[in-house]
């Protein structure tokens, strides 16, 4: 008989079929009995908490091989998973080329690309949160040593330059770098048609200060929204009207 899971947060259809032991979503997702979650949910890693997610009864595969003879059977392995995310600054612009580390759920670092760019790759299904920071301006350098002034032919007695005996400036360092310190909620992106995925996108873009805002909070919220990036000077205030520009603006990458 088939079998019914209730989405809670942090789960997406990879961390369901991980749990229900198949080897690929698609065996789950692409189900008859998922078609009206799909036409819902179009996108199968963005689910909201409550959504019910039908487990088909596995289908077993028969191997045949005359009596004696050895058989081989390749079995796949699961492709985990990859976290992207992209970094966006003043006017909607890419930030490029900045330097990141990752501690959890794993530990990397590179530097983010053109289009603004962090790629993780083979993070673990069951993964829900991680650490990040990004340097957003790195220290400046130390100047390097002044130039050599070109001294007059000597004298006598020579004359003194004053400038011999003072010490070489160092402007202070700053003590802590200007970094961004992020704190990411891995799995946990509702779809962009609900209310508490529109709600998601517009704090990840910085239109809110807070993931779960009082109801004038977000009216405010999807106004700036579109005055800022739809040029709406009256602006609906509803979530509903802006949950497409926002998944394609948000989901791009």
């Amino acid at each position: 008989m088939p079998k019914e899971h209730v989405i809670q947060d942090g789960e997406c259809i990879l961390s369901v079929a991980d749990t229900a032991k198949v080897s690929k979503y698609h065996t789950i997702w692409d189900d008859p009995l998922n078609a009206e979650l799909k036409k819902t949910r179009p996108n199968p890693n963005a689910l909201v908490v409550g959504d019910k997610v039908q487990i088909p009864d596995p289908k077993e595969k028969t191997v045949g091989a005359p009596t004696g003879a050895t058989k081989t059977v390749t079995v796949k392995k699961k492709e985990p998973p990859s976290l992207h995310i992209v970094l966006v600054g003043a006017e909607d612009k890419p930030l490029k080329d900045k330097a990141w580390a990752m501690t959890e759920p794993v530990v990397a670092k590179g530097t983010t690309g053109a289009d603004g760019l962090i790629k993780v790759a083979a993070l673990d299904v069951g993964a829900k949160k991680g650490a990040l920071t990004i340097v957003i301006h790195p220290p400046p350098k130390p100047p390097g040593p002044p130039p050599k002034k070109e001294k007059p032919k000597p004298s006598y007695p020579p004359a003194v330059d004053p400038d011999e005996y003072k010490d070489a400036k160092v402007p202070d360092l700053p003590k802590d770098l200007e970094t961004l310190e992020l704190t990411l909620k891995i799995g946990s992106l509702p779809s962009h048609n609900h209310e508490s995925g529109v709600k998601a996108r517009l704090y990840n873009l910085g239109f809110l200060q807070a993931a779960d805002p009082k109801p004038d909070v977000l009216l405010d919220a999807v106004k700036r929204y579109q005055r800022s990036l739809l040029s709406q000077k009256e602006g609906s205030g509803k979530a509903a009207d802006i949950q497409d520009d926002l998944k394609n603006r948000h989901d791009k990458k």
